[in-house]
């Protein structure tokens, strides 16, 4: 959502802009077609490396996708690279060192502190290779303060806050005010430990105790088997399997309805360098109650839409969710639609316009 959003932002605002994506299966393509079709519907140029496999790595580049790419890089004026352990890397760096192109890496939260404590045996044995990779940058792409303030020291100069950015929704898909009697909390994303969602569903169960109010809790997202498995099974020792939907991985029409049924968006992650899934809750009129260690954090305590905790412990958050519960709905909206209002691609964009040309 973060390239392809860029992307298309850029292109519309008569940018040349070419994606190229590696490492993607053939039911992979046509489960992400959404985000190829608005490409192509803003004039975004679009190639994918299509493998039989799906490799989160990327992939190694065959003779004829060496020439395309050789091409595609001499008649660019910036290249900007996604992510950082890409396979696809091995054959861009030599051709941009040969062609002497500019380029700019944006890790996308894999260099928070948080992060490079994690798989640390990968990242000594590629730390070499990777180092001079970023260090030859001509700058470090990131999402927000947080983010940059976390960056490595040897990279420290080269942080550039361009931002990240949401596709505002049409006002008949943000959240309807309404006396609904029962307050539904909701959580979307990846299903994975570091965002501690087992912690999310013991506040929710000590709140849902408390509250008068009939309370409901939506999980859409999809993650490692044993991980889903575990928090079901925490939700049956809580004895709440009555209040708790797991309804898996949602496409975007089905995401569309969960926000409209939504009236508060919580995330307990231990590390998020953005929060694409919170910034789209907001834009729908839905607030937000967010881990401080979650960067969107702040334009949400600005805006006041919602509330952010410093500890992750279920006796603050059950605090937090009983607090949004009891809000002025009305008013919850109007700030959580003022505070996405400042992270529209509209206003996003030129900020990496104004960044890229400097590079450049």
């Amino acid at each position: 959502m973060a390239a392809t959003g860029i992307a298309a932002a850029m292109t519309t605002l008569n940018n040349q802009v070419k994606v190229l994506v590696c490492g993607q299966s053939v039911l992979d393509y046509e489960r992400n077609s959404i985000f190829f079709d608005k490409l192509r519907h803003a004039g975004t140029e679009v190639q994918v490396l299509v493998r039989r496999k799906e490799s989160k790595y990327g992939t190694f580049l065959r003779i004829d996708e060496l020439k395309s790419l050789w091409h595609d890089i001499n008649n660019s004026e910036i290249v900007i690279l996604h992510q950082i352990f890409e396979l696809q890397y091995l054959s861009v760096l030599p051709i941009l060192t040969l062609l002497k192109k500019p380029y700019a890496v944006m890790p996308h939260g894999t260099l928070t502190a948080y992060q490079r404590k994690q798989h640390r045996f990968r990242k000594i044995l590629f730390f070499p290779p990777t180092y001079l990779f970023l260090k030859s940058s001509r700058a470090i792409l990131v999402a927000t303060k947080q983010e940059n303030d976390q960056l490595p020291g040897y990279l420290k100069a080269k942080g550039i806050i361009v931002g990240l950015g949401i596709e505002l929704p049409d006002r008949q898909t943000q959240k309807p005010v309404n006396a609904n009697p029962t307050f539904n909390l909701l959580f979307m994303g990846r299903i994975a430990k570091k965002k501690r969602l087992d912690i999310a569903i013991q506040a929710f169960a000590l709140a849902s105790k408390k509250s008068n109010l009939e309370m409901k809790f939506i999980v859409c997202g999809s993650g490692e088997e044993r991980d889903v498995a575990q928090l079901k099974k925490l939700v049956e020792n809580l004895q709440i399997q009555g209040k708790v939907d797991f309804r898996g991985w949602v496409d975007s029409n089905q995401k569309k309805l969960v926000f409209l049924e939504s009236d508060c968006f919580i995330l307990t992650s231990e590390d998020e360098n953005f929060a694409i899934a919170a910034a789209e809750a907001l834009a729908h009129g839905i607030p937000c109650i967010l881990s401080s260690n979650v960067a969107l954090a702040s334009l949400v305590t600005k805006h006041n839409a919602g509330i952010v905790f410093q500890e992750l412990l279920p006796i603050e958050i059950e605090k937090a969710i009983i607090k949004m519960s009891k809000t002025d709905r009305s008013i919850s909206k109007s700030s959580s639609l003022r505070a996405a209002s400042e992270i529209g691609w509209d206003v996003i964009v030129r900020q990496w316009i104004v960044a890229l040309k400097a590079l450049i």
